[in-house]
This record gives C-alpha cells, structure tokens and sequence, in this order.
C-alpha cells in the first residue's frame, strides 16, 4: 500500500494538469498509478487518511486485484482495461447516495453510444453491449462493464464508486462467456461479423480518449442526480435498460424471485411481477435473465 500511495503521489501533478487542459473543471485531482490491486481500495484508503477529498480519480494502468458485487474477483490482462475510481460527496440525502451505481451506468451507456455501441444498463451495476446470440443469464447482452460503489466508515454521503471497462482485449483475453470488450465488439463490425453493432457503425477508443468523455458525462449526470435526484433519470434509465420487458431471476441473501422486470422505481429499485400477478420491488440482488416460456 505504500509503495502505491508514493506512485500516487509522484504521479498526480502530471496527471491533473493533463486533464484541466483538457477541460475538466469538475475533476481537479486526477491521480495515476501504473498498478495497485484495487483502485477502489487504494482510493478509500487515501481518503481516510485524509489526503485527497472529493471529487478525486484514480486510474490504474494495470489493476491486480480489482473485485465486483460480493467480494467477486475481476481481473484483466494488463493494458486492456480503464479501471478507475472516483471519491464523491454528492448533495443529496444520505439514503440516495447508493443511487449513484445507476447514474454512473447510465453516464457510461451514453459515452458508448455516442462511440457507435449498442449499450444499456443491465441492473443494478453492470453495462452490457449486443450480442446476435443469446446466452443463458445475460439473453442477447455480454457484460462490457462493472461498477462497484462503496460508501467510507464514519464519512456519511461520501462514495468511492469503481468503473472496470473492457477496451483492447481479444477474444482469447476474455476468460467467461458472457464478457466481452470494447475491441471485440469494434473487430466484429468491421469484419461484417456485428450486424448487432448500430449500423455497424463504431469507433474502438483508446483507454486515454474514453476517461476524460466519462468524466464529463459523470459531472454532467451528478449534476442533474444533485438538483433533481434519480427520479428525473427514471425514464432515461428505463429506455437504456437490457433487464426491463424480461423475465428474470433476481437471486438475494433471502431467496430468488423470478418474475417480469416491468420498471425502475424513483428510488432505484427493480420492479418485478411474478407470474402470480404480485409486484415486488428489489433495491438489490443478481439479476438473472431469463428465456420467456
């Protein structure tokens, strides 16, 4: 952890200044590493120690360690993937920060998009691009990027939220069925191979290009989250979900529920309907897709 925080340190001047000059107001601190086990960990940790505040990234060249939903290990080759974290306080209650897993998926959706993917959210903290085949748990979708929020012991409102997107890996890179990158997804519509690519159309970007984009589609989306809280996103997060209009199983410490995902409250929770007609509504869980009967 030292010799990560010293990194860190030797690293940040170069590292803001690249990014106020590329116009980023909104993120002063912008601090590298060229590896650490876990930019959320490394991140967490400096901000308990008081020695950066919000709003802070770290980027990590290479990411040993890095982990998703339940302690779940997530590793890349090194150089293929844009692992970052960012330390936030936004202005909202206590009780919505947790929000900001969506609003982060959604900022990510709409850089893609804009790159030519077919992306959308699949709930609640994964982005996920097209697919011509369909795959049991994840339907036409492979998972293109994982965001894991963490709040900070004794530091109320304060979030460390990580972002681990797939860009240059080879097919041969991807160790899971259901993953894919950035890079595949471009190879194949260039190969005639992703007629599922909108219009075929993409723009692989490097790693470097694709953060600032993210960062300032996040200033843009915390800034709406803060004036007018997720409920003002529901409709945008619902026109980019993958999960809502499927059938799904929902797996939670206390049991599945499988049922039709119909919607997304104000508050963020999942709406689902069993097949008994009854309406729960999930504020979290694994969300399974699966084939309709």
């Amino acid at each position: 952890m030292e010799q990560d925080q010293q990194q860190v340190e030797q690293g940040s001047a170069s590292a803001v200044q690249q990014h106020v000059e590329q116009g980023l107001p909104n993120w002063p601190c912008v601090l590298r590493v060229k590896t650490c086990p876990s930019t959320n960990s490394l991140l967490a940790s400096l901000a308990l120690q008081d020695q950066v505040q919000a709003p802070t990234v770290l980027v990590a060249n290479d990411q040993t360690a890095g982990r998703g939903r339940s302690g779940r290990r997530w590793s890349t080759a090194p150089g293929t993937s844009l692992t970052f974290s960012m330390l936030l306080e936004p202005a909202v209650p206590a009780q919505h920060v947790s929000q900001i897993t969506l609003v982060t998926g959604l900022a990510v959706v709409e850089v893609l998009r804009r790159y030519g993917f077919e992306a959308a959210v699949k709930w609640p903290n994964d982005v996920v691009l097209a697919h011509p085949h369909s795959l049991e748990g994840f339907g036409r979708w492979r998972k293109v990027c994982g965001i894991l929020a963490q709040g900070l012991p004794g530091q109320e409102g304060a979030v460390v939220v990580g972002v681990g997107i797939n860009v240059s890996q080879r097919l041969d890179q991807i160790p899971v069925a259901w993953a894919t990158s950035l890079g595949v997804v471009a190879h194949d519509a260039q190969t005639n191979a992703g007629s599922h690519v909108q219009g075929s159309q993409v723009e692989l970007p490097t790693r470097d290009e694709l953060l600032p984009h993210i960062l300032q589609e996040m200033s843009r989306a915390i800034s709406r989250f803060e004036q007018s809280g997720f409920a003002s996103m529901v409709s945008q997060y619902v026109s980019c979900s993958a999960t809502i209009g499927h059938k799904v199983r929902v797996q939670m410490i206390g049991g599945d529920i499988v049922g039709m995902a119909t919607g997304v409250r104000d508050d963020g929770a999942l709406v689902l309907e069993t097949s008994d007609g009854s309406v729960h509504c999930v504020t979290e869980g694994d969300v399974i897709h699966l084939r309709r009967d």
